[in-house]
């Protein structure tokens, strides 16, 4: 497999490139470049299998290189990484058929599942959506839910999503982010015993407090009360 290093840190560069050659003769780091402009330039696609970049360089950041790259090589594999945990990245990589992202400091164990499977695209994309996917509803669990928004985020029509996070999790989109908004209702009830019951519904997404109320004890088995009590006792 024939590896190309973008990234402004040398330190990345030489590190990857490093961990690369040392794990065995699989992984060849034909070269690295300082920004994506220099890589466009020089690159010789006809050479190359997986490009690793980093998103955030001067010239030309990753995403418009792998913009470019995709445009003259199809079939190019690409890896972003980023210091920035914001799904915004991850949504635009999808556009741009990235195989997969990175968040620095890398993770040498999360770097290699990635290469090891660029030889199952379709089962690691799929895997890859509902990441992204929780990775949004981690994130945004008091917004509204909106399927169309939602699905349209990562380029899939709402029905297929909704069937393959179900197929992937054994949950459907709407138990996710009940057990997410669940979950900060009880972080938020253990660090804030003064906060009423209708203001924790409303900063984990329900405005209905009664509905809330109702749904906390459904899947709880107790009041937000009864929690509170229990939690502080």
């Amino acid at each position: 497999m024939n590896i190309v290093i973008v990234d402004d840190e040398d330190t990345i560069c030489l590190g990857l490139t490093k961990i690369l050659k040392n794990t065995g003769p699989q992984y060849n780091v034909v070269a690295t470049y300082e920004n994506g402009l220099v890589a466009l330039e020089q690159m010789k696609l006809d050479e190359i299998d997986v490009v690793i970049s980093d998103i955030q360089m001067p010239y030309l950041d990753g995403l418009e290189l792998a913009k470019e790259l995709k445009l003259r090589k199809p079939e190019l594999q690409f890896i972003i990484m980023s210091g920035f945990n914001e799904f915004e990245y991850a949504r635009t990589a999808m556009r741009y058929h990235v195989l997969d992202y990175l968040l620095k400091p890398i993770d040498t164990d999360e770097l290699f599942r990635i290469l090891d499977h660029i030889q199952q695209p379709e089962t690691d994309d799929d895997k890859k959506v509902i990441r992204i996917v929780k990775q949004i509803l981690d994130e945004e669990y008091a917004e509204p839910f909106i399927l169309s928004e939602l699905a349209e985020s990562v380029h899939l029509n709402p029905t297929y999503l909704s069937k393959l996070f179900k197929q992937e999790t054994d949950m459907t989109l709407t138990d996710y982010l009940i057990q997410v908004r669940l979950n900060k209702a009880k972080e938020v009830i253990h660090n804030d015993m003064g906060m009423k019951s209708y203001e924790i519904a409303s900063l984990v997404g329900y405005k209905d407090s009664v509905y809330f109320n109702k749904l906390f004890k459904k899947q709880v088995g107790m009041t937000v009360k009864e929690y509170r009590d229990k939690d502080h006792n």
